[in-house]
């Protein structure tokens, strides 16, 4: 589906849903539709590095964020 604009989330949505394997791994898509402000900046020393994992060949546009461990 190269080059296609599509109208609404819903189309989308279907489409990525049909999306499956050979071994059968299927796809779940939840939309959030949320807006967010932009320009919000962090002050790097609230950033806990330890909750951030990178991708071994392009960690500028790979990461995941790790869960925050529960303080009692």
């Amino acid at each position: 589906m190269e080059g296609v604009v599509f109208s609404d989330y819903q189309t989308v949505q279907k489409l990525i849903e049909q999306t499956s394997t050979k071994t059968g791994l299927t796809v779940v898509v939840r939309l959030n539709l949320k807006e967010y402000e932009k320009g919000i900046k962090t002050d790097k020393a609230q950033v806990d590095e330890k909750r951030i994992s990178y991708h071994p060949i392009i960690p500028e546009l790979n990461y995941s964020l790790n869960s925050a461990s529960k303080k009692i």
